[in-house]
């Protein structure tokens, strides 16, 4: 195993200790779900699963574990937000912090690193994660809207966020792999 994955195993591990010791039951499913999701980008990195795709995972996981601090802290607050654009603001810090801490890292533009278009695939993939989960969370607002502020399934925006994250990873698949 390359020095590379080895620091890529370590650092995941104790984020998501790190994550799992903060974790306090009342919470319900969402960190429960933002801690699967940090644990597939591990296993998937690990096995040799396209940059792309793990990108997308990882944008994924940035979103949602916004959106989960956000919720907390408007909970937190009586219903209310800190600051104007809060989620918009913890989204932009969580995705920067974590494109910052991966190209300190060096798992961007790296010797094992691969391009599209001269742009990394690690990143464009976080990129396209980070908008789609976005857009799938925005979808999800809509159609709960039009339902008069009800889900149609249990855990909707989950479900919406995997399906929309799914057809990307399938589409990206389809054209790397077989075309």
């Amino acid at each position: 195993m390359g020095v590379m994955k080895k620091k890529f195993l370590i650092l995941s591990a104790i984020m998501l200790i790190a994550l799992f010791i903060q974790i306090k039951p009342v919470f319900a499913h969402c960190p429960l779900c933002t801690a699967a999701t940090g644990a597939a980008v591990g296993v998937a990195r690990t096995y040799g699963v396209d940059d792309m795709i793990v990108g997308s995972l990882i944008g994924a996981f940035i979103i949602s574990t916004a959106l989960w601090l956000n919720n907390f802290l408007i909970k937190r607050n009586k219903g209310k937000e800190y600051i104007p654009m809060q989620s918009h603001m913890i989204s932009l810090a969580s995705f920067l912090l974590t494109v910052a801490g991966f190209y300190i890292g060096g798992l961007f533009n790296s010797a094992m690193s691969s391009y599209v278009l001269g742009i990394d695939k690690l990143f464009l993939g976080t990129l396209v994660g980070t908008f789609i989960t976005l857009g799938a969370y925005e979808f999800h607002q809509i159609i709960r809207r039009r339902n008069n502020n009800k889900n149609y399934l249990p855990l909707q925006p989950v479900w919406l966020v995997l399906a929309f994250i799914a057809v990307f990873n399938i589409a990206v698949f389809l054209i790397f792999y077989h075309l």
